[in-house]
C-alpha cells in the first residue's frame, strides 16, 4: 500500500491531483490510454488484484 501512495503522490505532481481516497488508473495503450479515478476501498477487492497482477508485466516492462 506505501507503494501506491508515493505512487499517487508523483503522479499528482505530473497529471493533476486526485481526490483523497482514490487512485489513477489508466487503462489501454497509446492514444486510447483513458485515466480512470478508482476508489482505494477497490483495491483489495480480488478482481481488481487480478487485474494488477496481470497488468504488472506490461508496467515493469524493461523494454519499454
Amino acid at each position: 500500500m506505501l507503494l501506491i501512495k508515493k505512487l499517487c503522490k508523483s503522479h499528482s505532481k505530473k497529471h493533476g491531483a486526485v481526490s483523497n481516497g482514490y487512485i489513477p488508473v489508466y487503462v489501454g495503450k497509446g492514444k486510447e490510454r483513458k485515466r480512470y479515478c478508482l476508489p482505494l476501498k477497490y483495491i483489495s477487492h480480488p478482481t481488481v488484484q487480478e487485474l494488477i497482477e496481470k497488468s504488472q508485466a506490461d508496467v515493469f516492462d524493461p523494454k519499454d
